[in-house]
Order: C-alpha cells, then sequence, then structure tokens
C-alpha cells in the first residue's frame, strides 16, 4: 500500500499529518534495521557455544531499554506533526 505502516495501526492513536507519518515509519523501520544488525553482532561476537546466557540477558536488559528510549525519543516528531484541532 502507498499508507504508511504505522498509520494502517496507530492512526486511531495518533492523529499526524502525512509528512509526520512518513518520518515515524521510516525512523522505524531504521531502528529495527540497526536492531537487528546489533542482536546478530551480540551474538556471533560474544556468545560462543554454550554460554547463551550473555546473548538472553542482552535481548532482555539490553534491547528492552533501548527501544523504550527510541520510543520516547520519537515524542518531539509526534508532538511536531499533530494535527492540530
Amino acid at each position: 500500500t502507498k499508507k504508511p505502516l504505522l498509520k494502517m495501526f496507530f492512526q486511531n492513536a495518533f492523529d499526524l499529518e502525512d509528512e509526520g507519518w512518513k518520518k515515524l515509519n521510516y525512523r522505524w523501520i531504521g531502528f529495527f534495521i540497526f536492531i537487528a544488525v546489533l542482536n546478530e553482532i551480540v551474538w556471533r561476537k560474544y556468545c560462543p557455544a554454550g554460554q547463551e546466557y550473555i546473548w538472553v540477558n542482552f535481548k532482555v536488559w539490553g534491547l528492552l531499554p533501548i527501544s523504550f528510549l527510541f520510543a520516547a525519543s520519537q515524542v518531539p516528531l509526534i508532538n511536531k506533526y499533530k494535527l492540530k484541532q
């Protein structure tokens, strides 16, 4: 579809201009690509056989805070492109 994926899921929660939806969508795409690369680096470099707990701890205690911080950092963009009512 030509409509940003985030808009399809969150249009009832956020009322943004189309430009805002586009920027938010691309930021989340970039974030998920970054997380995928970071996950592979941690898994391949820091988790030798038998020590998967390092990777599991990273996924729980590393990725969760990173995701929350990224989501919180999107609030200014949401506020900037919020439709005036």
